[in-house]
């Protein structure tokens, strides 16, 4: 069994590579992933603009969203956030090590 507030072996790179492992996936395009960074943040300039919804949650380490219009939502463990599909952000902050949770999938329903 393992447990989702782990890091997991390897993704205890010497490089401090971000790493991504897919824990679940589900009918139509739903999907799962834990992530582990080490500061990495998202290239000045680039924006995600994904064509799913998107649900995340740092468990543990802590984090940082920043939008277009300079607005900027800080996380910590236990945090979470929704972006809609078509939400342009970035990630500008992860400390080292941040392990997060990202559910993906189409129409998400947050409650």
């Amino acid at each position: 069994m393992d447990n989702i507030f782990s890091i997991p072996e390897a993704a205890r790179k010497p490089s401090g590579d971000e790493f991504f492992q897919d824990m679940l996936t589900g009918r139509g395009r739903f999907r799962m992933e834990r992530v582990v960074s080490y500061g990495q943040t998202t290239p000045r300039g680039v924006w995600y603009d994904q064509h799913q919804d998107e649900w995340v949650a740092v468990v543990e380490g802590a984090a940082k969203i920043g939008y277009p219009d300079g607005k900027e939502v800080a996380l910590e463990k236990g945090d979470t956030l929704f972006l809609p599909k078509g939400t342009r952000h970035q990630v500008t902050y992860t400390s080292a090590p941040c392990v997060w949770i990202a559910v993906f999938g189409d129409e998400l329903q947050p409650k």
